[in-house]
């Protein structure tokens, strides 16, 4: 929980803010773990009341985009202090903290299928109406620049957490063949 606290605040500060913004009324805020199960936990939470599908997707998807943006933040600060190693350090600590804690869980999604069904029924009607976008001029510089630094910045977390993953993965092997006995070989059922 320790490795992941900043994402951790994140995440519920973002849930709080579009509920507040979306004046949903809220109640506590938890930024530490409460329910440890085997496979789950459950590092933080923010009680948001009841209200209709489309602002509880909205508050639901809030980590998703201020992770994005924070992802994107950091990507640009760390490019402009690569020749300082701690700093450099305390970025990539940064990004893996705010990547692995920005997604939404199964709670955060409740509303899902009733704001998806409706956002296609509009882009679909719009379709059929004609309505179309385009980007031009300065204004599609401005989405390229933007889009190719958020490519880079998840890139650079995806970079991160393989990383992670090999460096996890060999450390496990290493104490299973130092201390065989700790983790002796599945029975087959």
């Amino acid at each position: 929980m320790v490795l992941t606290f900043p994402g951790t605040v994140i995440h519920e500060l973002a849930h709080l803010f579009a509920a507040e913004i979306l004046r949903v009324p809220t109640g506590k805020l938890t930024l530490v773990p409460e329910n440890i199960r085997e496979t789950h936990i459950k590092s933080g939470s923010v009680a948001i009341a009841e209200t209709d599908p489309f602002r509880r997707y909205a508050i639901g998807l809030a980590p998703l985009f201020t992770g994005v943006v924070a992802i994107s933040a950091i990507s640009y600060l760390l490019s402009l202090s690569m020749n300082h190693e701690l700093i450099t350090i305390l970025y990539f600590y940064l990004l893996f903290a705010v990547s692995n804690s920005m997604f939404s869980s199964p709670e955060d999604l409740k509303g899902f299928i009733p704001f998806t069904l409706v956002l296609g029924l509009f882009v679909a009607a719009g379709y059929m109406l004609g309505i179309r976008f385009e980007l031009t001029g300065e204004v599609l510089e401005v989405v390229t620049r933007t889009l190719t630094t958020l490519t880079n910045s998840l890139t650079m977390v995806l970079l991160v957490n393989l990383g992670l993953l090999i460096a996890s993965w060999g450390l496990t092997r290493l104490v299973r063949s130092i201390l065989p006995s700790l983790f002796p070989p599945k029975k087959p059922s």
